[in-house]
Order: C-alpha cells, then structure tokens, then sequence
C-alpha cells in the first residue's frame, strides 16, 4: 500500500488563518507558509504570555496523520499542544471549559522536528 501521508500546505485556507496572542512580526504564517517555515529567523511568537491559539482553517476535509513542530533552542517552544477539531470561533475561555480532541505533552526531540504521530 502507498504511502498517501502528504503535506497539508495546499489545503490551508490563508486567508482565514487565525491566531490569538500573536506578535505581528512574529506571526502564524512565519510557521506554516512554505518558505517562511524553513527560516530560522521567521517564528511564531506570543506578544503577551505563553499562550497562542492557532486556528487552521482548510478547504476541505482533510485527516491530520501526524505533525511537525519545530521549536527554538533554549527550551521556549510550546511544552503542550492541544487539537480541537471544527471550532471556528474559539476563545482562551475555551480551552479550558472544552476538552481537546487530542493534548500532546512535548518532548525535546518533538521540538526538533521529530514526526509527532
């Protein structure tokens, strides 16, 4: 059986890309967009604490298999990754009160780019 695992890129709605606590230079399309991503230099970061809400919008359905993450050195990248599935609005308040379809606790490998099944 061939393996249909593919990049997900084509399928993001762009133009709907959200994400709450975001610094405006340092914002969702530095980790997404191809080309952006692979920079070092270009990151997602929070302007306020260390909470960011990410809502990836695509055009169609698709089936998350796995993910990468890629933090910086130094040990400030995400610790915790939690999905939610079909949310369109979604708030900090949210997180809390609805529980994920997944939580992922990472680890430091995972932050260097180790496929997250």
């Amino acid at each position: 059986m061939a393996n249909s695992n593919k990049d997900l890129l084509d399928a993001i709605d762009f133009t709907c890309l959200e994400c709450l606590n975001e610094k405006p230079e340092k914002n969702a399309a530095n980790a997404i967009k191809q080309g952006y991503r692979d920079q070092d230099e270009l990151f997602l970061e929070s302007d306020a604490d260390e909470q960011l809400i990410i809502n990836i919008p695509f055009q169609g359905k698709v089936k998350l298999h796995s993910m990468i993450i890629k933090g910086p050195d130094g040990g400030t990248g995400p610790k915790t990754v939690k999905l939610y599935v079909n949310k369109t609005s979604f708030g900090f308040s949210d997180v809390s009160s609805i529980p994920a379809a997944q939580e992922f606790t990472l680890t430091a490998a995972q932050l260097e780019g180790e496929v997250i099944p």
